[in-house]
């Protein structure tokens, strides 16, 4: 389902990709300000500290492939940010990640630079003769998979895991070396995270037809990282914020049960208390009513995570059409000029790609909104049933996500099709050559003895078959140098 989606809508899998990419930087920022936050004076006595936070940041740079959850039951949270010994938790779950992780290979490379050298021998061995029509059907064709090398690239670059459950394993208890209850505090298994109640009812993710609400969020892979942006973007925040406070606390010389610093204690000593303490320390709230919830509201979200969203928007809308629009205006403007066979089939599958992605991202926003609503309808002690409109919202969210999905898997095969019918000649007739499809029958022609005027237009040809080219290979260029520094490490 993955490779269809990824082909039937290359916007989507960029958007991902480039989602992915933002939210690794923002992280590494927000992270580089708590590690430097804590005194030189404490670096050896309070070593625990900079290991949890670099096995945090690392956890949250690369388990964005599954949903994560927090849950601050009994201090679950607190204790495994706040306490010394809870630090093997941070750096087990670093080291299984870091075992899991796709790296780039000699083979790998070998196998992009085999595509690219492809692709410009194309290139070069049809410029100079490149008035021919078939020359420039080839090159349109071509064009239109450029997008699958720096998307390759890219997801090498800002880092995935070998298989979808890798990073779920890793949070698992049996996986760390923290206690369970420490283990739970950070899970991937449930749309809402335990709390402590008299009566919890029906705590399950809502579906419809067989279909979860809440959708490709709570799935595992790389792709689906377009429907986690904001429930990613809270759990990081979270946690960033709680490393940030306890930091403060380090630096102001603070012990958790409060008092004077008494330097003759050990670590344990000080940064030991109550659960209140230890989620004060780390600036939890122990009120219940004021806990952070799964899912955050849309007023609650930062306004850098629309930011990150609009520029993901950007960079899927370019590469989108940066090689699938070249693709179609070379085909377009190829005697007999027209919208024909292949270049129809072009503009279907770059409108359709567009209209997938859009689709499963309006998705999104009604999932998410759903499930705000069942979330506050389950923080009351006697859940009522669901209102007409949470039911309209959630079928809402269930049928735009299954269109989207439909629009791209019917589009890859579509693409797939028009590929293999044009390599095996069945465009090479004459409704599709007179570019009948927009011309009709009436003004539709197919040059059989090449005039002095078809051959002036050979030289025309060349003109927007260089540029088309060219704008492909600059996209796939740029992209590439993108995700390239866009998972470069900061200093």
């Amino acid at each position: 389902m993955s490779l269809l989606l990824a082909i039937g809508s290359p916007a989507l899998i960029t958007f991902s990709l480039a989602i992915t990419a933002f939210n690794r930087r923002w992280i590494r920022k927000r992270f580089t300000v708590s590690a430097n936050n804590l005194p030189l004076k404490f670096d050896s006595k309070f070593s625990h500290f900079k290991p949890a936070v670099e096995g945090a940041q690392f956890l949250l740079e690369k388990a964005q492939q599954v949903p994560l959850r927090c849950s601050e039951v009994e201090g679950w949270l607190s204790s495994l940010i706040v306490l010394p010994q809870n630090r093997h938790w941070w750096t087990g779950v670093m080291e299984d990640l870091t075992k899991t992780r796709r790296d780039l290979t000699f083979s790998l490379i070998a196998q992009l630079l085999f595509a690219v050298l492809a692709y410009i021998f194309t290139v070069v061995e049809a410029f100079p003769q490149s008035g021919s029509l078939t020359n420039a059907t080839q090159m349109s064709a071509s064009g239109l998979w450029a997008w699958m090398v720096p998307i390759c690239a890219g997801w090498v670059f800002v880092g995935t895991q070998i298989n979808a459950d890798t990073a779920a394993q890793a949070l698992r208890p049996s996986n760390t070396s923290g206690s369970r209850r420490q283990s739970h505090s950070i899970n991937s298994q449930a749309p809402f995270p335990p709390r402590p109640a008299v009566k919890i009812v029906n705590l399950e993710d809502p579906h419809w037809l067989g279909r979860s609400v809440a959708g490709d969020e709570q799935k595992e892979g790389p792709i689906f990282n377009y429907a986690r942006f904001i429930t990613w973007w809270w759990v990081a925040d979270t946690i960033e914020r709680c490393f940030a406070k306890t930091a403060e606390n380090l630096h102001a010389e603070n012990p958790v049960a409060g008092g004077q610093w008494d330097h003759n204690n050990g670590v344990n000593d000080i940064l030991s208390g109550t659960v209140e303490e230890l989620e004060a320390y780390c600036g939890l709230t122990p009120d219940q009513q004021n806990r952070r919830l799964a899912y955050a509201g849309f007023a609650q979200v930062d306004s850098a995570v629309w930011m990150r969203v609009l520029s993901a928007a950007v960079v899927a809308i370019i590469i989108q059409w940066g090689t699938t629009g070249p693709s179609i205006i070379i085909a377009f403007l190829t005697p007999t000029i027209g919208l024909g066979c292949r270049s129809g089939s072009y503009l279907i599958y770059g409108c359709a790609a567009t209209l997938s992605w859009v689709t499963l991202l309006i998705s999104v926003f009604l999932s998410h909104a759903a499930m705000l609503r069942e979330q506050s309808r389950l923080q009351c002690s006697s859940p009522a049933e669901r209102s007409i409109g949470q039911v309209i919202l959630e079928r809402m969210a269930v049928a735009t996500r299954v269109l989207g999905k439909w629009i791209a898997v019917i589009n890859a095969l579509w693409i797939l099709g028009s590929s293999l019918m044009e390599y095996m000649g069945i465009y090479e007739n004459c409704w599709c050559d007179s570019s009948n499809l927009s011309l009709g029958e009436a003004r539709g022609y197919v040059t059989l003895f090449p005039s002095s005027l078809e051959i002036a237009q050979q030289a025309v040809t060349k003109g927007y078959l260089a540029g088309g080219v060219a704008f492909s290979i600059l996209v796939f260029g740029l992209a590439s140098l993108f995700f390239l520094f866009a998972s470069w490490p900061l200093r």
